[in-house]
This record gives structure tokens, sequence and C-alpha cells, in this order.
């Protein structure tokens, strides 16, 4: 019995000894596997933040590509309005003030916002002039006044508004188009009569045109009905002058 005990001693001893060696080679397999779990989790974060940087580049390439390519179509847009101006102002019948004494004594209008200036005979006066129009109308005289007052508006310019365009034009019974230019503008439109008028008062509607662009919409007639509506309106519009 005696001789049995150092033997089960050192086994006990042994035994020990194995299992603090087990429990530290647990520990360690312990701390390595967090710490492996750790890097893996680092390592999917890192993974998913560099998709979505990835995926935000495509986003933002994709928008600068959309965005050039609208930019580059509105040029070609640009470009054929152009294009197609200069060939319109070729065929266009060109507006020369006239000589002699035609625009003598007349009275001229200046309208800055708008950037242009009309002159008109001395026998109307200019009823609005501010940023969203300049008009014209012709003089009354008041029974026992020397004074004239505007009564009927021959002459509206306008910012460009293409409902307003559209508006004149329906209430033009019968229409022909016609094309002028003054001072390298070109003036697109339409030349008729109004319904219960008389068939020689001519109404223009009629969009001034510059670098591919409608600008400005001008409605005139005349002031009285007469035979040379015609010639008064076209004498008016080709002493627009515009702005640089």
């Amino acid at each position: 019995m005696k001789k049995a005990l150092p033997i089960v001693s050192s086994i006990l001893i042994g035994a020990v000894a194995v299992g603090i060696g087990m429990g530290i080679f647990l520990k360690k397999a312990n701390d390595d596997r967090a710490r492996l779990a750790d890097a893996a989790e680092q390592a999917t974060r890192e993974s998913q933040q560099a998709q979505d940087i990835s995926q935000r580049a495509v986003i933002e390439a994709n928008r600068k590509l959309t965005t050039a390519n609208e930019e580059i179509m509105k040029a070609q847009e640009a470009l054929k309005s152009i294009k197609e101006e200069q060939a319109m102002l070729a065929r266009a019948e060109p507006l020369l003030p006239s000589k002699g004494t035609t625009l003598k004594g007349w009275k001229e209008a200046i309208n800055l916002t708008l950037g242009l200036s009309i002159k008109y005979p001395e026998t109307s006066d200019v009823e609005t002039n501010d940023p969203q129009a300049l008009t014209i109308a012709s003089l009354s005289k008041t029974i026992g006044s020397s004074s004239s007052t505007p009564q009927t508006r021959w002459v509206s310019i306008t910012p460009y508004n293409e409902r307003l365009e559209a508006d004149l034009m329906n209430m033009i019974a019968t229409s022909t188009p016609v094309l002028f230019s003054v001072k390298n503008h070109l003036l697109n439109g339409i030349r008729g009569t109004t319904e219960g008028t008389d068939a020689t008062e001519d109404v223009y509607v009629l969009r001034i045109q510059n670098a591919g662009q409608p600008t400005h919409l001008i409605w005139i007639t005349s002031p009285v009905a007469t035979k040379k509506t015609s010639s008064l309106a076209l004498d008016v519009l080709s002493t627009l002058d515009f702005q640089q």
C-alpha cells in the first residue's frame, strides 16, 4: 500500500498538470476564436462599406453621365434652333424705317426690362410700360378738354409666353404665315384679321427670336381701319431696337 501511494500521487499530479495545460490551451483557443470572430466581423463591415462606397460611386457616375447627356442634347437642340433661325432670317423680309417724312414727329417708348424700344405716331401714347408689357394706345380727346387720353390699344409687346401666343392666334379668323427681320432679330408669326373687323385691318401676332430662342411676343394692329393699316404696322415694327 505504501508503495502504491507514490504512484497514485504521480498520476494525480500528472492529471492536474494535464488539466492545467488543457485549461490554458482551451482559454487560448477561445481567445483565438474570439479574435478571429472579431476579425471576421471587421472584414465583413469593411467589405460592406467598400460595397456601399462602390455603389455610391456607380450611382454618382451614372448621375453625371445622365446630366452630361442631357446637356449634350440641350446643346444639340440649341444649335439646331440657331441653324433653323438663320435659315428663316435668310428668307425673312427685312423691315427698314421708311425714308422721308413718314416717321417725322414720332415718339419713342423704351422698356429697359424688356430690353427694347419702339417708335409710334404722335396720335398715340404709351398705355403700359413695365416689366410685364409695353403697350401703346391711340389718343382720344375728351369733349371740352384740350388733353387726350389713351383709348384703343393697338400695340402690345410682352415677354414670350407660349400660351398667350396660342390665345392671340386663336382670335384671328384668317391668317397667313409671315417672316420679318429687324436688327438681325427674327419676327416669326402670322398676319390676319379678327372676326367683326374690317377686312383691311391687319392683325399681326409675332414672336421675336434671337439666338434660337423666342424672347418677346408682339400683337399689333392699327389705331384705325384703313387700307394703309399693314403699312403703318410694319413702319412701327421697323423702328424696333434692341439692347445688346
